[in-house]
């Protein structure tokens, strides 16, 4: 469907690869252990798996204390760590394991990377540079380059979570079949048990696959076997483990409330907190945090870029919001001119739309569109109401299983502003996006510098 479009992209991926590795390796040696968020928690784990082979029981847990937080919550996302780990110990063993861990995050970064690529030229199949502006912005995100540079688990859900929305995509373009049923369910289990925000995607996928049926008319029967094979698969994958928990911390499968009360005792939280829905929506210091730190903030969300950026990223947000409204209006009234003679047709498939040869073409881009819209929302829902739980406050990275559909959505918002607005605004996104890059790189440089090396922490 994309063959004659791929030609003229595929060779690009290599220089976007060079430009990913080149943004974030020098943040590997140059961000310390004490100015990467939680990172003593997740390498408390990845040394565990590596030093042991085996996961922390409930004693070793709660003996871990402050550092061993993230030892009741699913550490399948640290095998990427573990595996740099052992490499590293081999490769380069002058060098700690704290440092070479984190080549785990650099290296599942990558998958995003991929992902970001091949999203960008189904969303902009016209246009090159446009296809292009997706990764770039992966690659120059201020926020997600420091995540890809720190041993952390939601580099990987972020990954995972992206692969996982671009599996369910080649369903909506090649229908459903048994063996991409199967990958799908390997994946959706395997991100459950890395960090729980990776469940933003579920039912966005579930969407995209209830898509992929009826734009390629698949019947009702296959269908449900096909979501039965994923389904099942999934549960393979990832029930044992919170099983598992439950046995081995009284009850609490997720693990979640082990992991509360340790932070609430360690820093004198309520063990009971009792926040509404509404108190956390209504909070605008909730959603500006939220906004600065999925862009860039530093340290413990300590370290500020320069204040009116934060203002530009939200003017463009707010400009995207505007064309997207203005897109959907429009699309809505070309679909009322249709609807006549959609509705008058004879044939229809079970879903009861009509079946014409012209589905993939007039439905592929908006079912995609709806399912990146779906994730986000998801996401966003997720994290209001953690925050009601005191089990996450407003962290731009947890948005980071949305990383793909939130700067698409961004992009397709600036894009639907009009012809002689939407190709400059998405290249003075993309422009500066790098240049906040380059301004974080220069401002973090200034306070660590590249001490980090052969020191172990």
């Amino acid at each position: 469907m994309y063959s004659v479009f791929s030609r003229h992209t595929k060779d690009w991926f290599w220089l976007l690869l060079a430009l990913y590795f080149a943004t974030r390796l020098p943040w590997i040696f140059m961000v310390p252990m004490v100015e990467a968020p939680d990172e003593f928690s997740h390498f408390w784990v990845l040394r565990f798996l590596l030093e042991h082979w085996r996961l922390p029981e409930a004693n070793e847990i709660i003996a871990g204390g402050p550092s061993g937080v993230y030892g009741s919550l699913p550490q399948l996302g640290y095998l990427p760590h573990v595996a740099a780990g052992l490499i590293g110990k081999l490769v380069a063993p002058q060098i700690d394991l704290s440092v070479t861990s984190r080549f785990g995050s650099l290296f599942s970064g990558t998958v995003l990377l991929w992902c970001a690529k091949e999203f960008g030229r189904r969303l902009f199949t016209k246009d090159t540079l446009l296809s292009l502006a997706l990764p770039l912005l992966v690659i120059f995100h201020p926020q997600l380059v420091l995540v890809d540079s720190y041993a952390n688990c939601d580099s990987v859900t972020a990954s995972l979570a992206a692969l996982a929305l671009f599996m369910v995509c080649k369903m909506m373009e090649n229908g459903l079949k048994t063996k991409s049923s199967l990958l799908l369910g390997g994946v959706l289990g395997w991100l459950v048990l890395t960090k729980y925000t990776g469940l933003a995607v579920y039912p966005a996928c579930a969407l995209g696959f209830g898509a992929a049926a009826w734009l390629n008319n698949i019947e009702i029967k296959r269908f449900f076997v096909q979501a039965l094979i994923t389904a099942a698969t999934t549960a393979i994958c990832s029930v044992w483990w919170f099983v598992r928990s439950a046995s081995i911390l009284g009850g609490d499968f997720m693990g979640t409330q082990t992991m509360f009360h340790t932070w609430a005792v360690t820093y004198h939280k309520s063990l009971q907190p009792d926040i509404s829905a509404w108190a956390v929506i209504k909070d605008r210091r909730w959603w500006r945090f939220t906004i600065f730190s999925f862009w860039g903030m530093f340290g413990y969300m300590t370290i500020y870029l320069w204040r009116p950026i934060y203002w530009i990223y939200m003017g463009l947000m707010s400009v995207s919001l505007i064309g997207g409204i203005k897109g959907a209006l429009q699309y809505r009234r070309v679909r009322l001119t249709e609807k006549e003679s959609w509705e008058n047709s004879a044939e229809r498939d079970w879903l009861g739309r009509k079946e014409t040869s012209e589905r993939q073409k007039k439905f592929f881009q908006p079912a995609l569109w709806l399912m990146l819209a779906i994730c986000y929302l998801t996401n966003q829902a997720m994290m209001i109401f953690a925050s009601t739980k005191n089990l996450g406050g407003a962290q731009g990275r947890y948005l980071f299983p949305s990383e793909i559909p939130i700067l698409a959505l961004l992009l397709g918002g600036l894009y639907l502003t009009g012809p002689k607005l939407g190709k400059p605004l998405i290249l003075f996104a993309v422009a500066f996006n790098a240049i906040v890059y380059f301004e974080s790189f220069r401002m973090l440089y200034a306070i660590d510098g590249f001490h980090q090396f052969l020191k172990t922490y």
